[in-house]
């Protein structure tokens, strides 16, 4: 191998300082490109002596003729529908996720451009119309553009679904898009099929769980719940989920087989138990769950306004109309914008009526 000690020692150097950067950057496609680049010179180096020179032929200059018009056409057709489409659908796309001084339509129809040019970038485009149109449907914005995207990114999603029909990932990523526009049914088709595709993928199991529970099917919720958290008992999330849809079918007993080992109680501080406790209507257990999250709070000298009208309300709920009082009389001291209408919810309180 015929390279002088200075280039040995710029391309140890190299290698050095790739395997440094590699330690904090990964699937870096610009620095893998210049890894094997610099493979490829040594390897060539080391073989340079060992290839014969080929013998000189003539070469034809009809065949040239041919070639060459090959060789460029081939270029410009890679070009254009590899790279050149690929960036325009980027550029559209990135214009689609920006706010646009035009207002939603302009959003839309960036995303309408990107997704036109079925570049390799679909998935991408699709996965980012979805979480706009999610987010779109949350704002104040008109009802027709609102339809709009909800329905384009339903179309595409189940286009992406259809031409990747063994990848559960994207059944998925529709189920979850349904989901949150309330179409359970829809949504559960996915996620089964999502499930048989990968039948031990937690994330799949809770979504699916998710849908039962919206559609009031606790005890579907239950079992699948059940099954999954046997799978991996000491996964946390699937143990609290298990305890979640117990509480929701009704079976405290198994909710506090669970909960009281784990956390030693029943009124876990967490969003999930909470909605479960109110839908049973266990507000006794709301007011733990709320005491204990403003408790945690003042712990460290903070405070949580809306977690003190929460604790109101649920003390409503539970009869204690003069905690709920107390209660909202602290929401006003933290947050004297919120005087007006906290004096409205205690008049009414007052007056026996609830806000």
């Amino acid at each position: 191998m015929n390279i002088s000690l200075i280039s040995k020692s710029v391309l140890t150097g190299l290698f050095a300082g790739y395997f440094f950067h590699n330690l904090f950057v990964f699937d870096n496609i610009v620095s893998y490109i210049i890894f094997f680049s610099v493979i490829a010179y040594i390897h060539s180096q080391m073989t340079r002596d060992e290839i014969p020179a080929a013998p000189k032929e003539k070469k034809s200059a009809s065949l040239e003729h041919i070639y060459i018009p090959l060789v460029v056409l081939g270029f410009l057709f890679v070009l254009y529908f590899v790279n050149w489409k690929g960036f325009m659908a980027s550029r559209e796309l990135i214009e689609a996720i920006r706010p646009q001084s035009a207002g939603l339509s302009s959003n839309f129809d960036h995303f309408k451009k990107s997704l036109a040019y079925d570049s390799f970038g679909m998935p991408e485009a699709r996965e980012q119309l979805a979480q706009i149109s999610a987010q779109i449907a949350g704002m104040t914005a008109p009802d027709d553009i609102k339809r709009k995207f909800f329905e384009f990114g339903r179309d595409e999603l189940e286009k992406q679904v259809k031409t990747f029909p063994n990848d559960a990932r994207y059944e998925l990523l529709a189920a979850v898009y349904l989901n949150k526009f309330k179409l359970y049914d829809d949504a559960i088709g996915h996620l089964e099929k999502a499930k048989s595709l990968s039948p031990k993928k937690q994330a799949i199991r809770f979504e699916l769980a998710s849908s039962y529970i919206s559609k009031k099917e606790y005890e579907k919720a239950l079992n699948l719940l059940k099954e999954t958290y046997e799978l991996e008992p000491n996964f946390a999330d699937a143990r609290d989920l298990y305890a979640v849809a117990a509480i929701y079918a009704g079976r405290t007993d198994i909710a506090e087989d669970i909960l009281i080992p784990a956390y030693g109680t029943m009124a876990v501080a967490k969003d999930e138990f909470v909605n479960a406790y109110v839908s049973v209507g266990d507000y006794q257990t709301v007011v733990l769950i709320w005491q204990k999250r403003i408790s945690e709070l003042n712990k460290v000298g903070e405070d949580n306004p809306q977690f003190r009208i929460s604790l109101a309300a649920a003390y409503l709920k539970t009869g204690e109309r003069q905690k709920a009082i107390l209660e909202l009389e602290k929401v006003i001291k933290l947050n004297p914008n919120f005087k007006d209408q906290g004096e409205y919810y205690i008049n009414e309180i007052k007056a026996g009526r609830n806000p």
